[in-house]
């Protein structure tokens, strides 16, 4: 018969799993809601938001290229949600004072997992 600390041991780390796997699911799904809320013009800016694991690269990917390994993200782990193309940001925030008008894609999609977090 096993132990108590065994046992506690067994119970901790399918915890451990089971909020790992949350946390990839949230962020999957906030890096889901900005890739289709960003603009598809070429498909290039679109198929450049990458998720990265404590860290972010300066890779630039073709439409169809996949990066990084979201499988081993744990909740311990920072997730940066991040896109290499240079005009990003201006897509993105906007520019000041042009009529370019800011689309918040990641902004967007973070607002909209809170709220989902909420209603729940």
């Amino acid at each position: 018969m096993a132990g108590i600390g065994s046992q506690i041991d067994k119970f901790a780390s399918k915890a451990y799993k089971e909020i790992d796997g949350s946390f990839r699911k949230k962020v999957l799904a906030i890096w889901t809601d900005t890739v289709r809320g960003t603009p598809r013009i070429t498909g290039t800016l679109r198929a450049n938001w990458q998720i990265g694991i404590n860290q972010q690269n300066n890779n630039k990917l073709k439409p169809g290229q996949v990066s990084g390994d979201v499988k081993s993200l744990k909740f311990s782990d920072t997730a940066i949600i991040f896109n290499n193309m240079e005009y990003a940001d201006a897509v993105e925030n906007g520019i000041p004072g042009t009529a370019r008008v800011p689309r918040k894609m990641l902004a967007n999609a973070i607002a909209a997992a809170r709220l989902r977090n909420k209603l729940r």
